[in-house]
């Protein structure tokens, strides 16, 4: 007997994150890519997920929302700030769980983002790397032990096409 697929909804699809995923996704048969959502106007708006992904047609639409009428057993967002409290929004009312890797988030956004684990599971991480989430904790026992004796400079590297520089891993 098979699994059943998890359904996922990519929101912030046509970014570099959104593309990443849509790709693994298609590798993965246990997921299965029920909507791509990217920011209404955007230039692939329409076409085929897959393909903006540089694979075959998988057959879900770009869309600048959740289409009526999709089931989605979770909703991954790689996109902006705002656009992360929308949607967020959307998945309470829906009932859907969230993932949240969009950085920049200011703490009311994050707040309000937050605010929705009354109803649904939602996980925040400004960085999704195992790697580095081992030394947020790491740097967090750092700081604890040596107090404010310690000066610390944070030094970041990014692709030039990086939005949000510094980062919210920084």
């Amino acid at each position: 007997m098979s699994k059943a697929q998890v359904a996922i909804g990519i929101h912030g699809a046509m970014g570099r994150m959104g593309l990443r995923l849509i790709a693994l996704a298609a590798e993965d048969p246990a997921l299965r890519l029920a909507a791509a959502i990217d920011r209404a106007g955007h230039p692939r708006m329409g076409g085929d997920a897959g393909l903006a992904a540089g694979l075959a047609a998988a057959g879900v639409p770009v869309t600048a929302s959740v289409p009526a009428g999709t089931t989605l057993d979770a909703m991954i967002d790689f996109s902006s700030p705002e656009a992360s409290v929308a949607i967020a929004g959307w998945c309470r009312e829906h009932s859907v769980p969230l993932v949240v890797g969009t950085t920049g988030l200011e703490p009311a956004s994050r707040a309000e983002i937050e605010a929705c684990s009354a109803r649904i599971p939602v996980l925040i991480s400004p960085n999704m790397s195992r790697a580095v989430n081992l030394l947020m904790k790491l740097v967090g026992e750092a700081a604890r032990v040596l107090g404010s004796a310690a000066d610390v400079e944070i030094i970041e590297r990014h692709h030039r096409t990086k939005k949000d520089a510094p980062s919210g891993t920084a």
